[in-house]
């Protein structure tokens, strides 16, 4: 009876990296919060006189899987990026053949204006290490290999504004309507393609393909067994939705023209709005015109269609320099205010000659409510900071109520009256008194 040998190799080492960041003067965790999963997998069987058969193999896998997440002043930033690389070679097989091959970077940043619902952008990125190739035999048996992919052929960079759903750092969705997809390739998998045959969706001779849809992205993450396996599966999926007949709406010289026409005219209210007031724009104006949400559509509407002309009308030619420095002027400008809205400071810095300052007053109006008692973190007393921003005036109706919690007893901030020009001063009652 000949001797029977298996052998069987497999290594799994899997851990998970945490940290966290404490606050002990809010109740809200801000700041930082990073994981990680690195896995490393080989397999390796060998075979002799094996009476089932099988072949002999080596494989071995190497995957990363880490998360940032950043939270500050209703700001959300969430970073996942994935790497993953996995080869294996049969004893039968002249070529080592990859099991896996990813790049994936997702990244979202979003500015909340509910508790859970925020404005968002997001950036995917999404390529390989290594060459991919497509195995066949040859007339005579003998095994060959065409490359067909490699490191950026084809990379996929997606773009996207929409509202961020956000229940935790392990459940999160956003919807993307307005999502922009740039396809790249390398012109050497492209230029011997057939009349009417793509690479990835591109065409022959060229080496990329912009792309206009809907995304939708979802992020779930879950533990598998409590306190057994310490392994965390996660899960990404991405939705997108190809809408031809809107790209060539959305790219228009009739939506460009009915553009302008609307945001002149709200412009031009915004000034009638705010004459022979002492500032502009005035609280009244930027309820009514600049803070809606239709005049910020305006403005990304707007960048879009300028982004799609330029590709529409092939801008990016040297003989069109001058109207794509047209083009991208507006989008600057554009991109400007949306940087001025959301990430800047407005306010006015008085300085007198020959005096140093280092403060300026806020455009930006704040409510600001402190909090004390006895809820105590790690022997240190915890007051709740409440901020945020409002935007009063004698033409607005005024209503604010906000609810939140103190060591689980229920608050509820609300406005009763508004006085314009308030001014803090002693003044007599009825009975003479102070």
């Amino acid at each position: 009876m000949n001797k029977i040998l298996f052998l069987l190799l497999n290594v799994l080492v899997t851990f998970s990296v945490f940290s966290q960041t404490v606050i002990v003067d809010s109740l809200k965790q801000e700041g930082w919060d990073k994981s990680g999963k690195l896995t490393f997998l080989v397999n390796q069987s060998a075979f002799s006189n094996w009476t089932s058969g099988g072949e002999n193999s080596i494989a071995g896998a190497l995957a990363v899987d880490y998360n940032l997440n950043y939270y500050k002043n209703g700001w959300a930033w969430d970073t996942k990026m994935i790497g993953a690389f996995g080869i294996n070679k049969n004893s039968d097989s002249d070529f080592a053949k990859k099991t896996d091959d990813r790049i994936e970077i997702n990244s979202l940043v979003g500015k909340n204006f509910t508790k859970e619902l925020s404005y968002s952008s997001f950036v995917n990125f999404k390529t390989q290490f290594a060459r991919g190739y497509k195995y066949s035999n040859s007339s005579v048996g003998v095994e060959q290999r065409n490359e067909t992919t490699r490191f950026f052929s084809p990379a996929y960079i997606q773009l996207g504004v929409g509202v961020y759903w956000k229940k935790s750092n392990d459940f999160w969705i956003n919807m993307a309507p307005v999502t922009g997809r740039l396809i790249i390739a390398n012109k050497k998998f492209t230029s011997n393609l057939s009349d009417g045959e793509e690479y990835f969706g591109i065409s022959k001779g060229n080496t990329s393909r912009f792309e206009l849809g809907a995304s939708l992205t979802g992020f779930y993450k879950f533990e598998l067994i409590e306190n057994d396996i310490k392994f965390v599966p996660s899960k990404i999926f991405l939705f997108y939705l190809m809408l031809k007949r809107v790209t060539n709406i959305l790219f228009s010289n009739r939506l460009t023209g009915l553009l302008f026409i609307v945001f002149a005219i709200a412009m031009a209210i915004g000034t009638f709005l705010d004459a022979g007031q002492e500032t502009s724009p005035t609280p009244y104006s930027r309820n009514i015109i600049y803070n809606t949400w239709w005049f910020e559509a305006i403005m990304l509407l707007f960048v879009v269609n300028f982004i799609g002309n330029i590709y529409r009308y092939d801008l990016l030619s040297k003989r069109k320099w001058a109207t794509l420095i047209l083009h991208l002027s507006w989008i600057f400008i554009l991109v400007g205010a949306f940087l001025t809205r959301y990430v800047g400071y407005e306010g006015v810095m008085s300085i007198r000659e020959g005096d140093v300052e280092n403060t300026f007053i806020s455009q930006k109006t704040y409510l600001t409510v402190y909090i004390d008692g006895d809820y105590e973190i790690n022997g240190q007393i915890v007051r709740r900071v409440i901020e945020e921003h409002v935007d009063f005036s004698h033409r607005l109706n005024n209503k604010f109520r906000h609810s939140a919690d103190y060591k689980n007893t229920p608050i509820s901030i609300e406005l009763t009256d508004f006085i314009k020009g308030a001014e803090e001063d002693v003044v007599y009652d009825e009975n003479g008194e102070y």
